[in-house]
């Protein structure tokens, strides 16, 4: 009889790994898939002894399953701890949409108080683009 459940030795990101991962990407500016290679050297180098070594496609999807999610909300502004990598991780892919000309996180105008910034970002990403 086959067993059920998650093969043994798998382990999720931790909060710090989260974090270590979102930094990374922050200063590489990820624009096209060959620069998760640099990504998963510089996260290796820097992990911590007891973390998992990661390979550069499991980091890509952890880090595209963050700025995925919905934008995380606190009290007075406070984002909680747990949420702080998801809201790194969309404010680095915010950068990253900027340095290569494209904006693709927003769905347009919805006639609220952020659509002035958007009209900037996206006046800003054009002037850059040409």
């Amino acid at each position: 009889m086959s067993r059920r459940g998650r093969r043994a030795g798998y382990h999720n990101y931790g909060l710090d790994e989260q974090m270590l991962l979102c930094s990374v990407a922050d200063k590489y500016k990820l624009i096209g898939r060959n620069m998760w290679e640099d990504v998963a050297t510089e996260y290796n180098r820097r992990r911590a002894r007891s973390w998992l070594e990661r390979d550069y496609d499991p980091l890509r999807r952890k880090f595209r399953s963050l700025y995925g999610k919905a934008k995380p909300t606190g009290i007075n502004g406070e984002i909680p701890v747990k949420l702080r990598p998801i809201a790194l991780a969309q404010e680095v892919q915010r950068a990253i949409e900027l340095k290569g000309g494209a904006q693709t996180s927003h769905d347009g105008l919805d006639r609220g108080q952020d659509d002035a910034d958007l009209l900037r970002e996206v006046a800003e990403a054009e002037d850059v683009a040409s």
